[in-house]
């Protein structure tokens, strides 16, 4: 069970890199595909804190992912927040 939950986690990882590389190609919904990115995240950490809860897998793994989603959701959240200073940077970058 726990070689599964971790595969699940990976797979959602994966896709939340691909969407985290489409963001940073110049895409308008930037903001949108970084929410998302967090909400993969933590969709996958919800089910490992519960297969780590009830014994079906490693309540440390479920701990390490938790911290490791977690970090990611706030880089996420940063880089949406940070959009308009970046476009702001590419415009004049651009300008130049």
């Amino acid at each position: 069970m726990i070689l599964s939950a971790f595969l699940l986690y990976l797979a959602i990882l994966l896709f939340g890199v691909f969407l985290w590389g489409m963001a940073s190609c110049g895409n308008d919904f930037r903001r949108v595909i970084a929410f998302l990115f967090v909400a993969f995240v933590s969709a996958a950490l919800g089910f490992l804190s519960i297969a780590g809860e009830n014994g079906a897998g490693s309540p440390l793994f479920a701990i390490i992912s938790i911290c490791l989603g977690a970090a990611m959701a706030l880089s996420g959240l940063g880089m949406a927040q940070m959009e308009p200073e970046m476009d702001a940077e590419r415009e004049d970058a651009w300008k130049n």
